[in-house]
């Protein structure tokens, strides 16, 4: 199976690397608005689509809110590492592209530093918080094991709150809106209190789930690149 995305090169071809995983229907250019002032910083860019999406190959009804997705930012990390000779790598996430990255980066310790915007704690919580208010709990429950058939993974794949402390000692970002409707602060403060040192939260006040990437992301891109740099070229000299 190909995955297709677009690299932006730096100068230096040994410059640090950063990922964009972008969230549930979207593909690589979600992450578009991020290159340029990443590029400014001095990091080339990597944006993809997940397997089933953009120009990818793969089932365009597979996805799986991370269990497969976190397997395509590995392949995302391989190329980068493997192909490019890049060292220093981030990874950048919003929603279910957040939680590919952590489930990516608790395995894969070529994931240097993480910045998640709006991640779920499991796909689990995300279900139960969001069932329609109408809707039986016994058929609400049916219809999940049904998806979850159909697509074929299981829930139990996508936890990142039981996962997110193995990143340690490498360094997270947590990005949460104080308006996000999907995702209820005590859910994001669970996830946060579930990370070990080094972490950061940043609140985006009355930022919805939507807002948190747009325009969330891209406001805060001087105070991302300052993490970035924290973490990323500090590693690169000492590789």
């Amino acid at each position: 199976m190909t995955l297709r995305g677009w690299f932006f090169a730096a100068s230096d071809p040994a410059a640090p690397a950063v990922i964009y995983a972008p969230a549930t229907g979207k593909d690589q250019r979600q992450g578009l608005s991020l290159v340029a002032p990443l590029q400014k910083a001095g990091y080339q860019v990597l944006l993809f689509s997940y397997r089933g999406s953009g120009s990818s190959e793969g089932d365009r009804l597979g996805f799986s809110y991370g269990a497969r997705e976190s397997l395509d930012i590995d392949a995302a990390v391989r190329y980068l590492s493997e192909i490019r000779g890049i060292r220093s790598i981030g990874a950048i996430g919003h929603s279910a592209g957040a939680v590919s990255v952590i489930l990516s980066a608790a395995r894969n310790p070529r994931i240097d530093a993480v910045v998640a915007a709006a991640p779920y704690t499991s796909l689990q919580d995300i279900w139960q918080d969001n069932r329609p208010t109408l809707f039986p709990d016994e058929l609400y429950s049916q219809m999940q094991q049904v998806f979850q058939l159909r697509k074929d993974f299981s829930q139990q794949q996508v936890r990142p709150i039981d996962v997110v402390a193995q990143i340690s000692p490498r360094p997270i970002l947590l990005i949460n809106g104080t308006s996000d409707q999907r995702i209820g602060q005590n859910r994001a403060a669970r996830l946060f209190a579930a990370a070990s040192e080094p972490k950061q939260i940043i609140w985006l006040e009355d930022a919805s789930h939507a807002e948190v990437r747009s325009p969330g992301l891209d406001l805060l891109m001087p105070q991302i690149v300052r993490f970035l740099d924290a973490n990323l070229h500090s590693l690169r000299a000492s590789h």
